[in-house]
């Protein structure tokens, strides 16, 4: 059984560009990661999802995150935002076993700390309404 290192690490940077989110369907944002129950895992899973509520938000992550894991591992909300945007990056290093995610305020910056970590990395996230990406 292996155990698996988590890190976190929310970036302050304000980089953004001038591309709007659109809608009220992504009025609010919300990020959910895994935690296994049994307290080992091999790889750490999350996804994004947005809503026009902080509720439908937090609802669409879990069920996105739900969707890549086996039976016997649950998602949470860690993150919900309406201004802004958020990215997750999550991945692992095979040889090590060590896997992570690192939230941030844009993709690059979410990638570039996930790659100075030594993982293997997926990003995902978006803008909340009227919000800059």
């Amino acid at each position: 059984m292996l155990r698996i290192l988590c890190l976190l690490i929310i970036a302050t940077s304000s980089a953004s560009s001038a591309v709007w989110a659109q809608g009220s369907e992504r009025a609010w944002g919300a990020i959910a990661l895994n935690g296994p129950v049994s307290g080992t895992d091999a790889g750490v899973a999350g996804e994004v999802g947005f809503g026009r509520t902080r509720q439908a938000a937090g609802n669409s992550a879990l069920a996105n995150c739900q969707a890549l894991l086996k039976p016997g591992y649950s998602c949470r909300v860690v993150e919900t935002f309406n201004k802004g945007c958020l990215y997750v990056s999550i991945g692992c290093n095979k040889e090590s076993a060590r896997c992570g995610y690192f939230i941030a305020l844009n993709k690059a910056q979410a990638q570039a700390h996930c790659t100075h970590e030594g993982l293997s990395c997926h990003v995902h996230g978006g803008c909340a309404s009227a919000a800059r990406r």
